[in-house]
């Protein structure tokens, strides 16, 4: 996987605040697009991800789509969602908010583990926590506030503190 960058005739040539340029564009102007890609064996391009929807887990870089995606198929998960979130020891650790179905028993980590390793998903993709939530947070677009649980992760001083309109239930860690 890598990044998409882009150059051309419909692309902007940089932005009136020059401290945005850095990030926004290489050092030879090709613009970043934040999607991570792959090409496939007869050079189509595949979008697998954002690259903000990456855990660097010890310079291993891990596109949550595909852990995301096997979750929604456990049946106590209605929804969920993926973010990196600070580790000491390796940077990054992969953070599940999980909204439950309701109906069985109480989802755990080692549930999460056990259907994920089923699935065939590499053991450094399994997440490291879990936090079990009454709502995610959505954007006015229906898309998933994941920077806001990010910033919930960075600043977590009292787990049931509330973000938009999310309250954590349980937490389970390893």
């Amino acid at each position: 996987l890598g990044e998409v960058h882009w150059r051309g005739p419909d692309t902007c040539l940089g932005y009136l605040d020059d401290r945005l340029n850095e990030d926004a564009f290489t050092p030879d102007g090709w613009f970043r697009s934040g999607d991570l890609a792959r090409f496939d064996e007869h050079g189509a391009l595949h979008i697998e991800g954002r690259i903000k929807d990456v855990v660097n887990r010890s310079g291993e870089k891990i596109s949550v789509r595909e852990v995301e995606s096997l979750m929604a198929e456990h049946p106590a998960v209605a929804e969920v969602a993926v973010v990196a979130g600070p580790d000491a020891r390796t940077g990054e650790r992969a953070c599940a908010f999980v909204v439950t179905t309701g109906e069985g028993q109480e989802l755990t980590l080692k549930d999460i583990g056990e259907h994920l390793t089923a699935g065939e998903v590499a053991a450094q993709k399994i997440p490291e926590s879990l936090f079990l939530v009454d709502a995610l947070p959505y954007t006015t677009s229906g898309k998933i506030k994941k920077f806001a649980l990010r910033e919930w992760l960075r600043d977590r001083t009292q787990p049931a503190r509330a973000v938009a309109d999310m309250t954590v239930l349980a937490v389970h860690e390893r």
